[in-house]
């Protein structure tokens, strides 16, 4: 394994694939020979057997079809028909004549060929019958052709029960034959499939042996190739071959020892550690060379930048780095530091300037120089700050001024405003004495109107009385007059059972009579019943006409009922509406009650409001003498700034004071004049 192992992948795969090659090419050659061999068993089986088998079948067929025509025959009764007959059967004979003797030279067993010749001899015995009673038929005699029917029969089960026995040895040849076909067929997917499991089982072999360590070999390369690219010098690769998988081991082993090794040095520069000094492999190691030059370029740039620093601290501005000393991108950065400390103390040696004028009140002090960026800014805040400084102080004179001149106006405006509240304190005081005579009126109101509202309510409830006690009449009425109708059915019922018993009593008076002596007895009799029916009916009828007269009576009190209850619901809605305006009229007064109780106390608070007002504006005249006197002090402490504006501000002071102070007049004058 070690000999192949160190061999390189090219002769590796041609080894392994030519072996497998090898083994397929046997595995195809044995399949193709069982092939041809199963094919050679299918054409003799097909020659032997199954085309026989089909003659026999057909030959079969064919005396099916002779013994159909010959009693066709039998049973036409055209003779034209009888004709063709013959000639079907003629036709049927030759082919049965071919297929059989097709079958026959295909025999091959002895006791077969015996069963052919004894077909062959009772056909031959069977065709002069048949010929017979064809001819019989044709000679119009078809009752003779049928007397030969059972004889042609006989043979003809005969021949059918060789047929069968041939098929089945047919059969059973063809089974013999499937059966060894069968077995030859297993023995040859066996040879192939061991062909192929050994050809299979080297494939396997020969890819684990061969792929397995140049796959395990490239993956461990790229995955060091991967973490290398990614920046992770920590990759250790262990393939050890002799092949070109561990050459490139090797070669990318020493590349990450050189990469570690420049790592190294480039993080000591990163943590600014320029004592590691970095080491060229050989005169053509491009990027060892740049490390060293880098080394010495960072050197000599750290040391100026020492010096900057070192002068900045000391305050000393003016200190600049030797561009000389460098190229490239490190001279434009030592030439932009240079730049950058010039345009940082330029503005800050004019910025001291004007705050030390600041200082001493001077407040006419600005910026002047050109600077760009953020130093403008600085420029620009610097000078709005000065000149909103100069023009806050030149506001907060004019504002002294203006607030000396208001303080006095709203002294003069909260003595106003003080006597004015006492005078208004007085009227409030008598407003809340009428509203208090008007509480009570209100008071009374609401419980007047309250006693109303109870007395409706209990007018409602008892038209409500009268309309249930009203309903309940009317129901009684028409539960009356139902009774009366039920009644008078009855009485009619009466009338109708009286007219039947007087025509009871006609007739069994009539017997009577018929009767003689003997039914003079009941003749009696029945002129009594016939006596009672009379009176029976005419009493019906009178009771009939006093119960129509009820229900005439009952229907009118129903009507006269429901026309009082309509009134009373009327009476019932007009008490309802009242109700609610009562209610109405409540709710008002309660409302009414309650908001005078509402500004009553309104009044109570306006009268102690009014007074505090009063006292406040006794303070604020106080105040207002106060804050005059501090105006005037802070007015003296702005005029000692320099603004710059000195004349203006003199000559707009009074203007500038007076459009305020007129401002401020309007409305101290508003409150007194309310007052």
């Amino acid at each position: 394994m070690r000999f192949i192992s160190n061999l390189p992948i090219g002769r590796k795969l041609a080894l392994g694939f030519g072996v497998l090659v090898v083994l397929i090419l046997a595995t195809g050659l044995d399949g193709v020979r069982d092939v041809r061999r199963m094919e050679g068993l299918i054409d003799a089986m097909a020659a032997q057997h199954a085309l026989p088998a089909l003659d026999l079948r057909e030959a079969n067929v064919q005396m099916l079809f002779t013994s159909r025509a010959v009693r066709n025959a039998l049973l036409d009764e055209d003779p034209a028909a009888v004709a063709r007959r013959a000639g079907d059967i003629a036709r049927y004979d030759s082919a049965f004549d071919a297929r059989f003797a097709s079958y026959a030279r295909a025999i091959v067993r002895e006791e077969q060929k015996v069963m052919a010749r004894d077909v062959v001899a009772r056909v031959a015995r069977l065709r002069p019958l048949e010929q017979e009673a064809v001819a019989a038929a044709l000679a119009g005699h078809p009752e003779t052709g049928r007397a030969l029917l059972p004889a042609m029969r006989a043979q003809a089960d005969s021949i059918d029960a060789i047929f069968d026995a041939l098929t089945a040895s047919k059969v059973a040849l063809m089974q013999d034959e499937i059966a060894t076909a069968d077995e030859e067929s297993r023995d040859a997917v066996l040879v192939m499939l061991a062909f192929l499991a050994v050809a299979t089982g080297f494939a396997v072999v020969t890819a684990l042996g061969i792929g397995r360590p140049i796959v395990r070999g490239l993956r461990e390369v790229a995955a060091a190739a991967d973490g290398l690219a990614d920046g992770d010098l920590r990759q250790r690769i262990t393939v050890t071959s002799g092949d070109e998988v561990g050459q490139v081991g090797r070669a990318m082993t020493r590349m990450i020892e050189s990469q570690q090794a420049l790592a190294q040095v480039a993080a000591g520069l990163s943590a600014g550690d320029l004592g590691v000094a970095p080491q060229a492999r050989s005169e053509h190691d491009a990027l060892g060379h740049a490390f060293t030059g880098l080394h010495a370029t960072l050197g000599r740039l750290i040391a100026e930048m020492r010096t900057l620093v070192e002068a900045a601290r000391q305050g000393a501005l003016a200190t600049r780095a030797d561009a000389d000393r460098f190229a490239g991108a490190y001279r434009e950065l030592v030439q932009g530091t240079n730049a950058l400390l010039d345009a940082v103390a330029a503005p800050i040696d004019e910025t001291a300037q004007v705050l030390d004028r600041m200082a001493a009140r001077d407040l006419t002090a600005r910026v002047q120089g050109r600077y760009a960026g953020d130093f403008d800014r600085i420029k620009g805040a610097i000078n709005t700050a000065v000149t909103t400084l100069a023009s806050a102080m030149e506001q907060v004179h004019v504002a002294a001024e203006q607030v000396m001149s208001a303080s006095a106006q709203v002294a003069g405006g909260s003595q106003s405003l003080a006597s004015g509240s006492s005078q208004q304190a007085a009227s409030l005081e008598e407003v809340g004495g009428s509203l208090q005579s008007l509480a009570a009126s209100a008071t009374e109101g609401a419980a007047s109107a309250g006693r109303a509202q109870q007395m409706a309510g209990a007018a409602r409830e008892r038209v409500a009385d009268g309309r249930q006690a009203m309903t309940q009449l009317s129901d009684a009425m028409d539960r009356i007059r139902a009774s009366s109708g039920e009644t008078a059915k009855i009485v009619k019922e009466i009338d109708a059972i009286a007219f039947q018993t007087n025509l009871l009593a006609l007739n069994a008076a009539v017997e009577a009579a018929r009767a003689g002596d003997a039914g003079r007895g009941f003749a009696v009799v029945a002129e009594e019943v016939r006596n009672l029916a009379i009176r029976s009916a005419d009493a019906a009828r009178s009771t009939a006409a006093l119960i129509e007269e009820s229900v005439t009576h009952a229907r009118l009190g129903v009507e006269l009922n429901a026309t009082a209850l309509s009134r009373l619901e009327d009476i019932d809605r007009e008490v309802g509406r009242m109700g609610e305006m009562v209610t109405t009229i409540a709710q008002a007064g309660a409302s009414q009650r309650d908001g005078v109780a509402q500004i009553n106390d309104a009044v109570d608070e306006m009268n102690g409001v009014t007074q505090q007002v009063a006292a406040n504006a006794e303070e604020s005249a106080a105040a207002a003498e106060e804050l005059s006197s501090q105006a005037l002090v802070l007015n003296d402490l702005v005029a000692s700034f320099r603004t710059g504006s000195g004349t203006d501000r003199a000559e707009a002071a009074p203007s500038g004071a007076a459009g305020p102070a007129r401002r401020r007049v309007s409305p101290a004058r508003a409150l007194a004049g309310a007052a």
